[in-house]
C-alpha cells in the first residue's frame, strides 16, 4: 500500500492510497520510505460475481481508490529508520519464534496476520470466534480495563492520591491508546477508541451519556474522519454488535451472558449471511466458552507480556509460553472437531434471503407496528417459495483471464473448466467458482468437463472434484486414471438437455489449444456451444463436416476472444443470438480483440464480456428467456471505472 503525494508531477490533495504490484522487489521496502515509480494505474476491480469475496468493497473499506502495477521503485533519499512499534515488533518475534502458535499471537496482540495459515484461519471463521483474533472492540475495552484497574491501584498510593478522579480514566484511556497502536491502528481499533474516547470525555464532563448517545457520535465523527468506512465489513459488525447489547440492556435489566450470546447471534444473522454466505453452527456454545478464555486469560496476559518485552524478554516470554499452550489445546479441539463434523453451513441465496425475512418476522412482532412488517415478511417468504424455477440457467463466471462455465438444473450442475490458479496460493475455485456452486444450491456437478489442459482452463480441477461430488470427469488430457475422454460422438441427454461433443475427433494429448473439448447443449429450442481455446485451424476443419455445426443461440467465443479463434465463416455458419468474451480485466492481450468483436458485430450479434460486464447468467424458462449481466445492477463502486467515465 503507498500513498500517492505527487502524480505526473503534480501534488495531491488529500493523498490517495494505491494498492501497487511491483514486478522485481529485491528487498520490499520500509514504512515512510518514499519512492518514485512509472506505474499503470487503475480503477479498483474485482471479480464481478454475485457470490465470492468482494474486492472492491475491501479495498474501498480499507481506503484504496486504485490499483497499479510497477516494472521497478527507486528510492529517495536515505530509507528511514525503523519506528518504536517496529522495533518492538521485531523483538516479540525474537521472543515467540520457539512457540508453535506464535503466529496467532503476533495477530492477538500486534495485528500481524501474514503468518497465520489459511487453514487456521477457516478453522476459526467455521467456528465463529474469528472475531476474538482480528483485533477489535472487545481487545480495546479489555486493555481499558485493564488500565482502569492500574489507575485504581495507584490512587492507592498517597502521591496520586488527588489524582484519584482523572487518573483511572487517563490511564485507561492510555493502555488502549498504547494497544491501538502497537496494532497499527487498524480501522476497528479506531472505531473502538473513538467511542471509549467519547464515553470518557462524557464522565469527565460530569455527563450521563447513553450507549446510544455515544453509539451516534461516534458514529458520525467517524464518517467524517474516513467516509470509506462505510465499505467495511468490520464497521458494520462492530456497530451492529454495540447497537444489539443497547437492545439487550432495553430488553433485559441484568442479562445472561447466554442471553446476550444468543441475541447477538440471531441480531448478526442477517449481516453475517449477506457477507459470508452461510452460518457457524456451533458459534454460540463455542462463543460462551472462547469468550471468557479470551478475555479473562489469553488477551490481558498477551498484552501484559506485550508490555513487557522491552523491559523484561524472560517474563514476556513465560506469559506468551501459557497464552501458547492454551491456544495450542483450541487449535488441536478446532482441528478434531473440524474433522468430526461440517460445524460452518452454506446457505444457498433463496433460503438465506426466506432465513433473513423469518428473522425480520420474528424480531418485529412485539414491536410497536411491528405485526405489519412480519405480515410482510411471512410474505415475502411466501414469494420465495413458491416462484417458479428455471428448467435450466448458464453462467458464465467471472473469473478473470479465464475461462469456467456452470450450466445448472435445480441441485444437479455441470461445469465446464475451472479457471486459473497460482503460486501465491490465490485460486479462482475458492474465490468464485465454489462460492457460486454454495449459493445456488448445486450439491452435485453430474459433469465436470475440461476442455485442455492449459493452467487458466484446468488449474482447479482437483480443488473442485474434493470439494463437489463428481459423477464423471471429462477431458482431452488425461488428468486421472477415471478421466473419460471428450471425444466426437453420439449425443445422449442429462435430465431433458441433449449433450454432443463436436469435438476433438481422436485421441490427442490434450496440451494444446487445438486439443479443446467442444461441447453442444440444447434443449430442442435454445442452444449453448463452448469451444474452449480452439483455433481457427480447427474451427475451419469442424466446418468442412457436413451438417455438424449447427446454428446456436449462445456462444462462448473461442480462446477468451482473441484473434485468431472465431473466424468469419465459424460465425456465419452458428449464426448466434448472443456472444459471451470471458476475459480479464485490462489483460495484456486485449481480449476480447477488436477484429473478434468487429467480426461479431457486423453479423449483428450482441456480445458481452465478463472483464466489463462481470457474470453472465442465462435463466431459461418454457416460455421466455432472461439474460442478466452483474455489473448491469451492481452498486457504482462494482464498475467504477465506467462510472468515473460517466456512462
Amino acid at each position: 500500500m503507498l500513498r500517492v503525494s505527487q502524480l505526473d508531477q503534480r501534488p495531491l490533495w488529500p493523498r490517495p492510497l494505491v494498492r501497487l504490484f511491483v514486478a522485481s522487489v529485491a528487498e520490499p521496502p520500509l514504512e515512510g520510505q518514499r519512492l518514485r515509480l512509472n506505474a499503470k494505474l487503475k480503477p479498483i476491480h474485482g471479480l464481478g460475481n454475485h457470490s465470492g469475496f468482494n474486492s472492491e468493497r475491501w479495498l474501498l473499506g480499507n481506503g484504496v481508490t486504485a490499483t497499479g502495477t510497477a516494472p521497478q521503485w527507486q528510492p529517495l533519499g536515505a530509507p528511514p529508520s525503523l519506528g518504536w512499534r517496529e522495533l518492538w515488533v521485531l523483538q516479540a518475534r525474537d521472543v515467540l519464534q520457539t512457540l508453535p502458535q506464535a503466529p496467532l499471537l503476533m495477530a492477538l496482540v500486534f495485528g500481524e496476520q501474514q503468518g497465520v495459515s489459511k487453514e487456521q484461519w477457516q478453522q476459526l471463521r467455521d467456528v465463529g470466534i474469528i472475531h476474538l483474533i482480528a483485533i477489535s472492540g472487545l481487545h480495546i475495552g479489555l486493555a481499558a480495563w485493564l488500565g482502569h484497574l492500574g489507575g485504581r491501584l495507584l490512587c492507592l498510593l498517597p502521591v496520586v492520591r488527588r489524582l484519584g478522579r482523572y487518573l483511572p480514566d487517563g490511564s485507561a484511556l492510555g493502555v488502549a491508546l498504547l494497544y491501538s497502536a502497537l496494532a497499527g491502528f487498524a480501522l476497528p481499533t479506531q472505531r473502538a477508541l473513538l467511542m471509549l474516547a467519547i464515553w470518557l470525555l462524557g464522565r469527565w464532563w460530569r455527563r450521563r451519556w447513553s450507549l446510544w448517545q455515544i453509539w451516534w457520535v461516534s458514529l458520525v465523527v467517524l464518517l467524517l474522519h474516513d467516509s470509506w468506512a462505510l465499505f467495511s465489513a468490520g464497521f458494520w459488525l462492530s456497530y451492529l454488535a454495540v447497537a444489539l447489547l443497547g437492545i439487550g440492556g432495553l430488553l433485559w435489566q441484568r442479562a445472561s451472558l447466554w442471553r446476550l450470546q444468543l441475541l447477538m447471534t440471531v441480531g448478526l444473522l442477517p449481516l453475517q449471511l449477506s457477507l459470508f454466505a452461510g452460518v457457524g453452527l456451533l458459534s454460540i456454545p463455542i462463543n460462551l466458552l472462547a469468550i471468557p478464555l479470551f478475555g479473562v486469560v489469553l488477551i490481558p496476559l498477551g498484552l501484559l507480556s506485550a508490555l513487557l518485552v522491552p523491559l523484561w524478554p524472560q517474563g514476556a516470554y513465560g506469559g506468551w509460553w501459557l497464552c501458547d499452550r492454551l491456544l495450542d489445546y483450541l487449535m488441536a479441539a478446532l482441528a478434531w472437531l473440524s474433522h468430526r463434523c461440517d460445524s460452518w453451513l452454506w446457505l444457498s441465496a433463496s433460503t438465506a434471503g426466506s432465513l433473513n425475512l423469518l428473522i425480520l418476522a420474528l424480531l418485529a412482532w412485539r414491536l410497536p407496528l411491528g405485526r405489519g412488517v412480519s405480515l410482510c415478511a411471512l410474505l415475502g417468504v411466501l414469494l420465495l417459495v413458491v416462484q417458479p424455477k428455471p428448467a435450466w440457467e448458464v453462467h458464465v463466471i467471472d473469473v478473470g483471464q479465464g475461462l469456467s462455465v456452470l450450466v445448472r438444473q435445480g441441485a444437479r450442475g455441470l461445469l465446464y473448466d475451472t479457471g486459473d490458479a497460482f503460486p501465491s496460493g490465490y485460486n479462482l475455485a475458492d474465490a468464485a467458482i465454489l462460492p457460486l456452486l454454495r449459493e445456488e444450491g448445486v450439491r452435485q456437478l453430474d459433469y465436470l468437463i475440461i476442455s485442455h489442459n492449459d493452467r487458466d482452463h484446468a488449474s482447479n480441477w482437483q480443488a473442485i472434484h474434493a470439494s463437489v461430488p463428481v459423477r464423471q470427469l471429462f477431458s482431452s488430457a488425461p488428468l486421472s486414471r477415471a478421466t473419460q475422454a471428450c471425444r466426437r460422438g453420439a449425443p445422449w441427454r442429462w435430465r431433458g438437455l441433449r449433450l454432443q461433443f463436436l469435438a476433438p475427433e481422436s485421441d490427442v494429448s490434450g496440451q494444446e489449444n487445438r486439443d479443446s473439448c467442444v461441447l453442444r447443449i440444447d434443449d430442442g429450442e435454445h442452444s449453448l456451444l463452448l469451444v474452449g481455446d480452439l483455433p481457427d485451424s480447427e474451427e475451419r476443419r469442424l466446418l468442412a463436416i457436413p451438417d455438424l455445426l449447427q446454428p446456436v443461440t449462445w456462444l462462448v467465443s473461442g480462446h477468451h476472444g482473441s484473434r485468431h479463434s472465431s473466424s468469419q465463416p465459424f460465425i456465419q455458419a452458428l449464426a448466434p443470438r448472443e456472444v459471451m468474451h470471458s476475459a480479464g480485466y485490462a489483460n495484456r492481450w486485449n481480449f476480447p480483440d477488436p477484429q473478434v468483436t468487429a467480426r461479431f458485430f457486423m453479423q449483428g450479434v450482441r456480445q458481452w464480456s465478463t472483464s466489463d460486464q462481470g457474470l453472465i447468467r442465462i435463466r431459461v424458462w418454457p416460455d421466455r428467456v432472461q439474460i442478466d449481466r452483474f455489473r448491469a445492477r451492481a452498486p457504482w463502486y462494482r464498475h467504477l471505472d465506467a462510472w468515473l467515465r460517466g456512462e
